[in-house]
């Protein structure tokens, strides 16, 4: 080993005596400035398209949900299908501040001010220019967002070789990410009523204020985690990466095909209930002002699931069975939704904050075998392509949104919805079904495909150690 490198690494990121020179220790202070950038994600993307993006078009614009299941559909395959081209061209980049952090912050920027722009549709225009303004800056908002996220994703794995701890950085990243709920729904959210002049029904200028306050917030995080955050693990050599070969590191790695199902259930399982929670709230339970409780407390539930994880996978000593369990503590919270009293408000709010921190518990140990996966295909081909493999990932996560979304919708159009109006039983049968029924039964099958994922700490040091010999990775 080169010990004069290692020293510089140890200056360079605080970290404490090491085997090599990849294997990293943070300080917490650096994890969490790394965590906050998908805190900033969350706030000024994730919550708002996730949360109210259809309510926005359908109660707000005046959108029909027949017109927004096509809409979404649309935009959401596109929003798939190119986050593996893009992770595969951040692979093949390389700036003086690394592959991936830099991307970080320009994301971020682009992010920002196409979901101002987006939220910045007016209900009075045409119907034909709201679905084209809707349709254009959708396209942009997620092509910004890849940009971020899988850079983001990306640089988290190249952060340290140590499998420990890329277990703590992915539960500083899911403590990041309740900072951004809570964020989101408390600052959002009354934002949002304060800018719609203190009434419940949200105005557009509401929701672009709002938006934009979270946006520059949003901003702000990511540039704190591109101050915050080393690339560590990267190739020796600056070589090109011939495109087979590089899908050979994910069609030959049977890490990664559990990692890519598991990953379509956590599509399948978040994000329907997500865009639905808010007519569950409105048109159900009859109380929208409750998504700030669940906001705030789910916010907080998210910080407990990086620690239910680690709960889960010390008592386990495996990461994919301590997914299996979190999916599996996922799917009987979802069956209590499902079968709870709606005017039983409190059980309502805990409810739905606690399935917060079971998709937290989920996230963090999807996250955390990010780094490993890569070392394998690394050791097996010879490559190492983060960029590809974190954008696969979140590929595999937007196929099981781009599935849900547009069943929920589907549904909800076919059970005859109609925005601002007493709901029909039909209807609202169909928004429990996509708020509890759906998302307690999906969970289960992810609960079993994530139960074969055996890749051990011990292995993953070993592959480290044999990469390390290689001089593959320094």
């Amino acid at each position: 080993m080169d010990e004069k490198k290692a020293e510089n690494t140890n200056a360079a990121t605080n970290e404490t005596t090491q085997k090599n020179a990849t294997d990293v220790k943070y300080s917490p202070l650096k994890k969490f400035g790394f965590g906050l950038g998908l805190g900033g994600y969350n706030l000024m993307y994730s919550y708002w398209v996730n949360n109210f993006f259809s309510i926005f078009c359908t109660d707000t614009l005046g959108i029909s949900a027949q017109t927004l299941t096509s809409l979404t559909a649309t935009v959401q395959s596109f929003d798939a299908i190119k986050d593996p081209i893009l992770g595969g061209m951040l692979d093949h980049t390389h700036t003086k501040w690394g592959r991936y952090r830099p991307f970080v912050v320009l994301g971020a920027i682009l992010t920002g001010f196409s979901m101002c722009a987006m939220f910045a549709a007016q209900a009075d225009w045409s119907m034909g220019m709201k679905i084209g303004w809707i349709w254009v800056l959708y396209i942009i908002a997620v092509i910004a967002n890849t940009v971020q996220f899988q850079a983001y994703g990306a640089l988290q794995a190249c952060m340290t070789s140590d499998a420990q701890e890329r277990g703590s950085i992915s539960l500083w990243r899911m403590i990041g990410t309740g900072i951004g709920n809570i964020s989101a729904s408390y600052i959002g959210l009354n934002l949002l009523i304060f800018f719609s002049g203190g009434s419940e029904t949200y105005t557009t200028a509401g929701y672009f204020w709002a938006v934009t306050v979270c946006a520059a917030l949003g901003i702000i995080a990511n540039f704190i985690t591109f101050f915050n955050s080393r690339e560590v693990v990267t190739p020796k050599k600056k070589e090109k990466i011939p495109i087979m070969q590089s899908l050979k590191c994910i069609v030959g790695n049977p890490y990664m095909i559990l990692i890519l199902i598991g990953m379509v259930v956590n599509g399948l399982m978040n994000y329907g209930r997500l865009a639905q929670q808010m007519y569950y709230l409105t048109y159900v339970v009859g109380d929208a002002t409750l998504a700030v409780a669940v906001g705030v407390i789910g916010g907080f539930g998210t910080f407990v699931g990086g620690p239910i994880f680690q709960f889960f996978y010390k008592f386990t000593k495996n990461k994919g069975r301590a997914i299996s369990l979190s999916f599996i503590a996922m799917s009987i919270n979802m069956f209590a939704v499902y079968f709870c009293p709606v005017d039983n408000h409190i059980l309502v709010i805990i409810l739905l904050s606690l399935a917060m921190a079971w998709a937290g518990a989920v996230g963090t140990g999807m996250y955390a075998v990010t780094g490993d996966v890569s070392d394998y295909s690394q050791l097996k081909y010879g490559l190492r392509v983060d960029g590809l493999l974190s954008s696969t990932t979140s590929f595999a996560m937007k196929i099981g949104r781009v599935i849900v979304t547009a069943m929920a919708t589907a549904l909800l159009a076919s059970a005859g919805y109609v925005a601002n109006q007493e709901q029909t039983q039909e209807v609202i049968n169909t928004i429990m079904f996509n708020v509890g029924l759906f998302p307690a039964l999906i969970t289960l099958v992810g609960a079993i495909i994530m139960w074969f994922y055996k890749l051990s700490d011990k292995r993953v040091e070993e592959n480290v150690a044999a990469l390390n010999k290689r001089g593959d990775i320094g």
